[in-house]
């Protein structure tokens, strides 16, 4: 075998060289790249069908989803429990003696709905029903009460407020029972009052 010359030599170095430093640069690369985390998949909820049955409650009648499981645990008070979604939707009729009644039940109402909230953001529905004004408040990311539904008539105050027992959290996972909470709400007193299809809607981020 015969010796390198020096420009050989110098030749075989200098490509030793580029090699280890092409093979360490393409390490640090590799080192550098991080995979992209999967976006989590949440198990698809099949909401209720949207059929009602009506039910006579501090004699008001309301359209209440024929899926759910309804008690009376007191006069002019409903239970509305939704096993699917592991909710129950709190219903009051409250009858005022007169106006001045009227407005401390509702300045009451307004403020636990207040509490419920907490600092979480809300988008607020006005409608009317009927002799009935509405309001539907709505808030994926309220926890336990994301839905919370108000009606007030000339003598008597219809309040919902969906209650979740089980998880609230990632707020994705919950949005379409919340959503399908949401519709049953407004339609509480919608058909019996006559008025679905026709009614005016603001939708705003102000609660009052």
């Amino acid at each position: 075998m015969r010796p390198l010359s020096i420009h050989g030599a110098l030749y075989l170095t200098s490509a030793i060289l580029i090699a280890c430093a092409a093979i360490t640069e393409s390490c640090s690369r590799s080192e550098d790249v991080r995979p992209l985390p999967r976006r989590e998949a949440f198990p698809r909820i099949d909401t209720y069908d949207t059929i009602y049955t009506c039910r006579s409650v501090g004699g008001v009648a309301l359209d209440i989803n024929a899926a759910a499981t309804v008690t009376e645990p007191g006069s002019g008070w409903l239970d509305i429990s939704y096993p699917r979604y592991n909710a129950t939707v709190h219903v009051s009729v409250v009858t005022a003696a007169d106006s001045a009644a009227m407005d401390e039940a509702v300045r009451n109402r307004l403020q636990r709905i207040d509490l419920n909230l907490g600092e979480a953001t809300a988008t607020m529905s006005r409608y009317t029903a009927g002799d009935f004004s509405c309001r539907l408040i709505v808030s994926p990311d309220a926890g336990r009460t994301p839905v919370q539904f108000l009606a007030i008539g000339n003598d008597r105050l219809i309040s919902a407020t969906a209650v979740m027992n089980g998880s609230t959290t990632p707020v994705d996972s919950i949005r379409p029972i919340v959503d399908a909470l949401a519709e049953d709400a407004r339609r509480l007193i919608g058909t019996n009052a006559g008025n679905t299809g026709s009614s005016s809607e603001i939708s705003d981020s102000a609660r009052r």
